[in-house]
């Protein structure tokens, strides 16, 4: 089994990125999508080879925009959402994630969280971590027995 903590949209708030550190590192992977991923260097030694970014629309570091990663066979797509038009439409997203063989795919750049399968994909946004005056949520998933499995966490930043 592989856990996987996925966040994004943290814009320098330390604050809440120390209350979901203790669960970060638990997991063997952590996805930032973007949007000051450059905040999770600073917590580089404690998640030492975890972490996974890929560059929003508000960052302007070289990252990349979208990448591939394959965790116990399945193909996981990261994207931050916003070269996709997520905020508009699914449509583009789905079709890249699909000709890319994508069994899920990890994406932001809306704010709202959900988990959902559509023809055999798996969407997870994990909501908004601290911009917004959303809910802010991440989501932790799992990767065990050929499924994925995810949940959005919101308690851990309910005070927030």
């Amino acid at each position: 089994m592989t856990t996987i903590g996925v966040l994004f949209d943290t814009h320098g708030n330390y604050g809440a990125i120390e209350k979901v550190m203790p669960i970060l590192e638990t997991c063997d992977l952590v996805f930032h999508l973007g949007d000051r991923f450059t905040d999770m260097q600073n917590y580089s030694s404690l998640l030492k080879d975890k972490l996974i970014c890929v560059k929003g629309n508000c960052d302007f570091e070289s990252e990349e925009g979208v990448r591939f990663v394959e965790v116990e066979g399945k193909k996981l797509m990261l994207t931050h959402g916003h070269l996709f038009g997520v905020k508009y439409s699914m449509t583009k997203l789905s079709l890249y994630a699909k000709e890319n063989g994508a069994d899920a795919v990890f994406f932001g750049h809306t704010h709202s969280a959900f988990c959902e399968e559509a023809d055999g994909i798996l969407y997870v946004n994990p909501g908004a971590f601290a911009r917004t005056k959303a809910e802010k949520s991440f989501a932790y998933v799992n990767v065990v027995g050929g499924k994925i499995l995810c949940k959005i966490n919101r308690s851990a930043l309910a005070s927030m």
